[in-house]
């Protein structure tokens, strides 16, 4: 597995080598399925540092962000989403780094299928309340009725089976102008969402790699 190769690769100074062959999401992802992410109450993080770059990788099921796994299916749903999207891109809010070491939020990138789902919902519900289209769509129904009856158990079970997995990933790269004076990080999400209980965290740095368990009572780590 890519984690216990890396735990064993020497480190000379840097961990370019390790970086280079995967991107910081793709060691993420690796990590995560190792470590069964997808388990309710407990997420990932997948932290880098190499110079002066620090990149973070944060995986959660979607039930412990949003409460549910499911695509929106009214507002309430929907402003839920929203809320965690506008937490989870506040970096200041997620992480506490050291303001000794200078560092400034360079990128912020968020995925989760539940984001999709929000902007499909909309539009499937605009479409819906058009008059204009309603008897198009009422005969596209009828014409393919044969069809959707005889596929509805097999994409229903799809259907459900996406839901069942719904994650939040959320990346973030720093830049620290005075990486050397950045000894700790403090991780702020067991406040912003409640339901979590335990944070598995891969730390790779030029002093090495570690695995360290975060949880409500013990939410830093150092560098």
């Amino acid at each position: 597995m890519l984690w216990k190769f890396i735990m064993f690769y020497p480190i000379v100074g840097r961990v370019a080598l390790a970086v280079s062959v995967l991107s910081v999401s793709g060691l993420a992802s690796a990590f995560e399925r190792d470590h069964d992410a997808h388990e309710h109450g407990h997420a990932t993080l997948t932290v880098v540092q190499e110079g002066h770059d620090l990149h973070l990788s944060f995986n959660s099921p979607a039930m412990d962000i949003v409460g549910f796994e499911h695509a929106p299916s009214n507002d309430a749903e929907r402003v839920k989403i929203a809320n965690a999207k506008e937490t989870l891109e506040d970096a200041k809010r997620m992480f506490v780094v050291g303001s000794a070491s200078e560092c400034e939020i360079e990128k912020i990138s968020l995925k989760s299928a539940l984001l999709e789902h929000k902007t499909e919902s909309g539009h499937h519900e605009h479409d819906h309340h058009e008059d204009d289209h309603h008897d198009d769509h009422q005969k596209h129904d009828d014409h393919d009725d044969h069809h959707e009856h005889g596929d509805h158990d097999d994409h229903h079970g799809h259907e459900k089976h996406d839901e069942e997995h719904s994650e939040f990933e959320a990346t973030y790269v720093y830049h620290c102008d005075k990486p050397e004076a950045l000894e700790e990080v403090t991780v702020n999400v067991f406040g912003l969402f409640p339901s979590l209980e335990e944070l598995e965290t891969q730390v790779i740095t030029a002093k090495g790699q570690r695995l360290i368990e975060l949880n409500k009572s013990s939410n830093s780590f150092e560098l």
